[in-house]
């Protein structure tokens, strides 16, 4: 007759993982940094489609003007200049697209 011991089983650990497998890659600092890489391309891809797009841009200046200091304080030293500006980079859209 052999002889049989009794072994008993291991509980179970005192905490447990829970959540999405995923997340658990996530944690490997090479899968972190290729995510990181990831997201960096694809900001540039964003960029150099913006490019694409011509810029049209409000710009201004207030500011007072005046031959004399007390005059400084009056309506009549009141300057102001406002404008658009547009830029297009329409001669580098073969260089953009390449990028």
């Amino acid at each position: 007759m052999q002889n049989h011991r009794a072994k008993i089983l291991p509980g179970p650990p005192p905490e447990v993982a829970v959540g999405v497998p995923a997340d658990l890659l996530r944690q490997r600092p090479d899968i972190r940094r290729a995510e990181r890489r990831l997201a960096a391309q694809t900001a540039r891809v964003g960029v150099a489609t913006a490019d694409l797009y011509p810029r049209v841009r409000l710009l201004g200046t207030v500011g007072l003007n005046a031959t004399d200091i007390k005059n400084l304080a009056t309506t009549e030293s009141i300057i102001h200049s406002f404008g658009p500006s547009f830029d297009w980079n329409i001669f580098d859209a073969g260089r953009i697209r390449n990028v």
